[in-house]
């Protein structure tokens, strides 16, 4: 399914995804972001950031970054923004872990939300259903962007493509 949309948000499909398991507890849902990959195919930090802020205020959730080491000021970038806006918010920043460990945030996640890079395959491998950023263009160069294609993907029951 495309949207025919060019100015498309991701976090405009937040609300089409449903959190009824961790609802009925009481808690929010757990989410995990991984913002790593190819420098030039990621999916901006701000995005990431502004996407948190509304899961953790709409729907009370548990953010988790995860990636290693080399991405720790990534997810640092992500934190802070997060926090700035919703102090309280619950966003953990678990880049550097073991894959054990990422394997088991990415599995006891209702979301993952990532850019194209091996995560996103052990998320989809796992069953957690995943909201891939991915971007291509002739060389991925940030000067070339408007030429790029940006899409988002919803990997899980019912796979969506977004433009």
């Amino acid at each position: 399914m495309f949207t025919g949309r060019k100015d498309f948000k991701l976090a405009e499909m937040v609300p089409f995804i449903r959190f009824s398991d961790t609802l009925q507890t009481g808690e929010g849902p757990r989410v995990t972001f991984h913002a790593g990959g190819p420098a030039h195919r990621r999916w901006p930090v701000e995005r990431f950031a502004e996407l948190g802020r509304m899961l953790i205020q709409r729907y009370g959730a548990t953010v988790y970054i995860i990636g290693g080491e080399e991405e720790q000021d990534l997810a640092r970038q992500i934190k802070k923004s997060i926090d700035r806006v919703v102090p309280d918010g619950k966003v953990l920043n678990c880049c550097g872990c073991s894959l054990n460990e990422t394997m088991n945030y990415v599995a006891h996640s209702q979301l993952y939300v990532g850019n194209n890079a091996g995560t996103l395959q052990i998320a989809v491998a796992l069953g957690t259903p995943v909201v891939e950023y991915s971007r291509s263009g002739t060389d991925g160069s940030r000067d070339r962007t408007r030429s790029a294609q940006n899409t988002a993907w919803f990997h899980g029951h019912r796979p969506m493509r977004f433009r």
